[in-house]
């Protein structure tokens, strides 16, 4: 029976770590055709400079008078960090890179979400984002700012999951985490914390059967704005 047992796990191991294998073997060939087409055929110079038709592509100037007119508010740290990035349009292929590292990471955290849910098989749902991604770049229009808004906000969620996993009984541990980061991301990346609390909400609902958790978290979508954006932030 013992040596069964050891057999099956043995097996069941090493089906774990070729579906690891495989999986990152793909997101690689992946992701650099997805920096090779930024690179080659979109040229994200070309957003750079714009032509008179992309109007809201940020400036950026150094110093701590720029600075201070985005700590101010919340959201502002993210519009300044997008600000500072877009600037490397103006290098092709660092240009390319940021926003090939901007896709993997969205993609990282989709799949870290499927994961966390019980739904691994569903994992190939990571490489519609960068997908999608790419559709918005082919346009030549600018969204980096709604982008890196989305991938913070994910970036959350799986800081939240991750936080919760060694403790899933203790409702109190996972409510005061959740208005902690919810109070930080908010400041950092203003309604990008919207998508935050919705589907943390849904997760409680449907993954953990908590309703009362569930419309707390809701609530808070209300709350933490106001407290944040008018109590601290003025």
């Amino acid at each position: 029976m013992m040596r069964i047992m050891l057999r099956t796990f043995q097996k069941l191991s090493n089906q774990d770590y070729s579906q690891n294998m495989g999986g990152l073997l793909r997101s690689i060939i992946f992701f650099i055709g997805f920096y090779l087409y930024l690179l080659i055929i979109v040229d994200l110079r070309l957003i750079y400079h714009g032509a008179g038709e992309i109007i809201n592509f940020p400036v950026f100037f150094r110093g701590w008078p720029f600075f201070s007119e985005f700590i101010s508010r919340p959201g502002g740290l993210l519009e300044y960090s997008a600000a500072f990035l877009s600037q490397l349009f103006y290098i092709g292929w660092i240009g390319a890179l940021v926003a090939t590292l901007q896709a993997w990471l969205i993609s990282a955290c989709v799949g870290y979400f499927l994961k966390a849910v019980n739904y691994p098989r569903l994992r190939w749902l990571r490489f519609v984002p960068p997908i999608l991604l790419l559709i918005i770049y082919t346009q030549y229009t600018y969204h980096f700012v709604t982008v890196m808004a989305l991938l913070v906000a994910l970036l959350f969620i799986c800081l939240y999951l991750g936080l919760i996993k060694n403790n899933p009984q203790l409702d109190c541990f996972r409510i005061v985490l959740f208005m902690v980061l919810s109070a930080i991301l908010y400041y950092l990346a203003g309604a990008a914390y919207l998508l935050f609390a919705l589907l943390c909400a849904i997760y409680e609902l449907l993954f953990r059967r908590r309703l009362w958790v569930f419309l707390l978290y809701l609530l808070s979508a209300v709350v933490i704005p106001y407290f944040v954006g008018v109590m601290v932030c003025g």
